[in-house]
């Protein structure tokens, strides 16, 4: 991949929310003037607004947030103690007379999403736990959201030194196959998956309901840690990342279907050292991504055909940016969460914080382009 030059040291990152720290932050977004995010392992949701971090406890383990038209959030929660399984809940927020954060979580779930008749492999591979993980919505109110392996701690360090193109057929074009022909180790298919949740109606309790049908997206196939999820700025393009691939895939989309097509490599990591996570587009059709263990965000423009063009490294002074997204009173600002403790997968996981203070911080940086619209989920 090419570079313009464009770099930004981590002196123009800014912390932001004090000396507040996340195990896991992730899923931000930014809506009516304030930051909302989650924590995973603290299984809490939070607000940002004028320095202040505001917390509510979530009564699952979340992957992710999207926000509803209905009102409130749509999270995905897992249904195990353990941290397994996944249904989108209801989340509405509200501040107390005290300026406490609460959640209300007592509203209808609207879709199992983890569930065995909607993906065979959970019922195939019963040795995998899953857990849901990013999730976002597309312009026709659609929500994407995909599930993470939980039960392979040594699966990251495997499957990334295999490398990301070792075909499992026959196809062994890769301008010609999608992430579903790829696999980087010799094993068969990981059981997780890409789900597109679409509004859908049912009876519940003596009346008609808006609710979520989830089905698996076979145009991606099986994956291990989805995660990313973006579009391009007139949405014909799906951004999207199985992270241990350590690449960015591209897909034709038609938001009127919702049908994927054309599934292609966009951009893949450009050091040997992290994975992508989290990612968002700006309006000039540039995708920004965070790239795990690397400590740092990289924009990557399309250079008209198809390929991508890494045109900006942001430094972080953290190892484990998690996943970002644009907002402020400009709209220019890009908001980052980051990690400083992740056991999703590995209970005796390191904690990042004694190495790295800022780890689990909020970050902001004015990067001078505004980002695409967010949308809500229809339901």
């Amino acid at each position: 991949l090419a570079s313009d030059g464009m770099a930004t040291t981590n002196s123009e990152v800014q912390i932001v929310g004090g000396d507040y720290r996340a195990k896991l932050g992730e899923s931000p977004v930014w809506i009516n003037g304030e930051l909302v995010f989650i924590d995973v392992v603290a299984k809490e949701i939070c607000t940002l607004r004028d320095g202040t971090v505001r917390r509510a406890q979530l009564p699952k383990m979340p992957g992710s947030i999207v926000p509803s038209s209905k009102g409130g959030f749509l999270a995905a929660l897992a249904v195990d103690a353990d941290g397994s399984g996944g249904q989108l809940r209801r989340v509405v927020l509200r501040y107390d007379d005290t300026g406490t954060l609460e959640a209300d979580t007592s509203k209808e779930f609207f879709c199992n999403v983890l569930d065995a008749q909607v993906h065979r492999p959970l019922a195939d591979k019963p040795g995998e736990r899953q857990c849901l993980n990013d999730g976002k919505c597309d312009a026709r109110g659609r929500v994407w959201v995909g599930s993470k392996v939980l039960s392979r701690p040594d699966m990251d360090a495997r499957y990334v030194q295999a490398g990301p193109d070792t075909p499992t057929g026959s196809e062994n074009d890769e301008s010609n196959a999608s992430s579903a022909h790829f696999s980087p180790s010799g094993d068969a298919p990981p059981a997780g998956a890409l789900f597109c949740v679409e509004p859908a109606f049912s009876f519940r309790n003596g009346s008609m309901v808006k609710v979520g049908v989830a089905g698996a997206v076979a145009e991606v196939g099986g994956v291990w840690t989805s995660n990313g999820i973006a579009w391009s700025p007139v949405g014909d393009t799906m951004y999207y990342a199985d992270s241990p691939r350590r690449r960015v895939e591209a897909y034709d989309f038609d938001a009127e279907s919702g049908l994927l097509r054309n599934g292609r490599v966009f951009a893949r990591m450009p050091d040997d050292v992290g994975v992508p996570d989290g990612m968002c587009v700006d309006e000039g059709g540039g995708v920004w991504v965070c790239v795990w263990d690397a400590g740092k965000v990289v924009r990557y423009v399309p250079d008209g055909e198809g390929n991508a063009k890494l045109d900006r490294t942001i430094a972080f002074p953290c190892s484990r940016p998690t996943s970002c997204c644009f907002g402020g009173a400009d709209g220019t600002t890009l908001f980052v969460t980051s990690c400083s403790l992740d056991t999703t997968v590995d209970a005796d996981a390191k904690d990042m914080s004694a190495d790295e203070p800022t780890a689990g911080g909020v970050f902001a940086i004015d990067v001078g382009v505004k980002g695409v619209p967010v949308h809500a989920a229809a339901f």
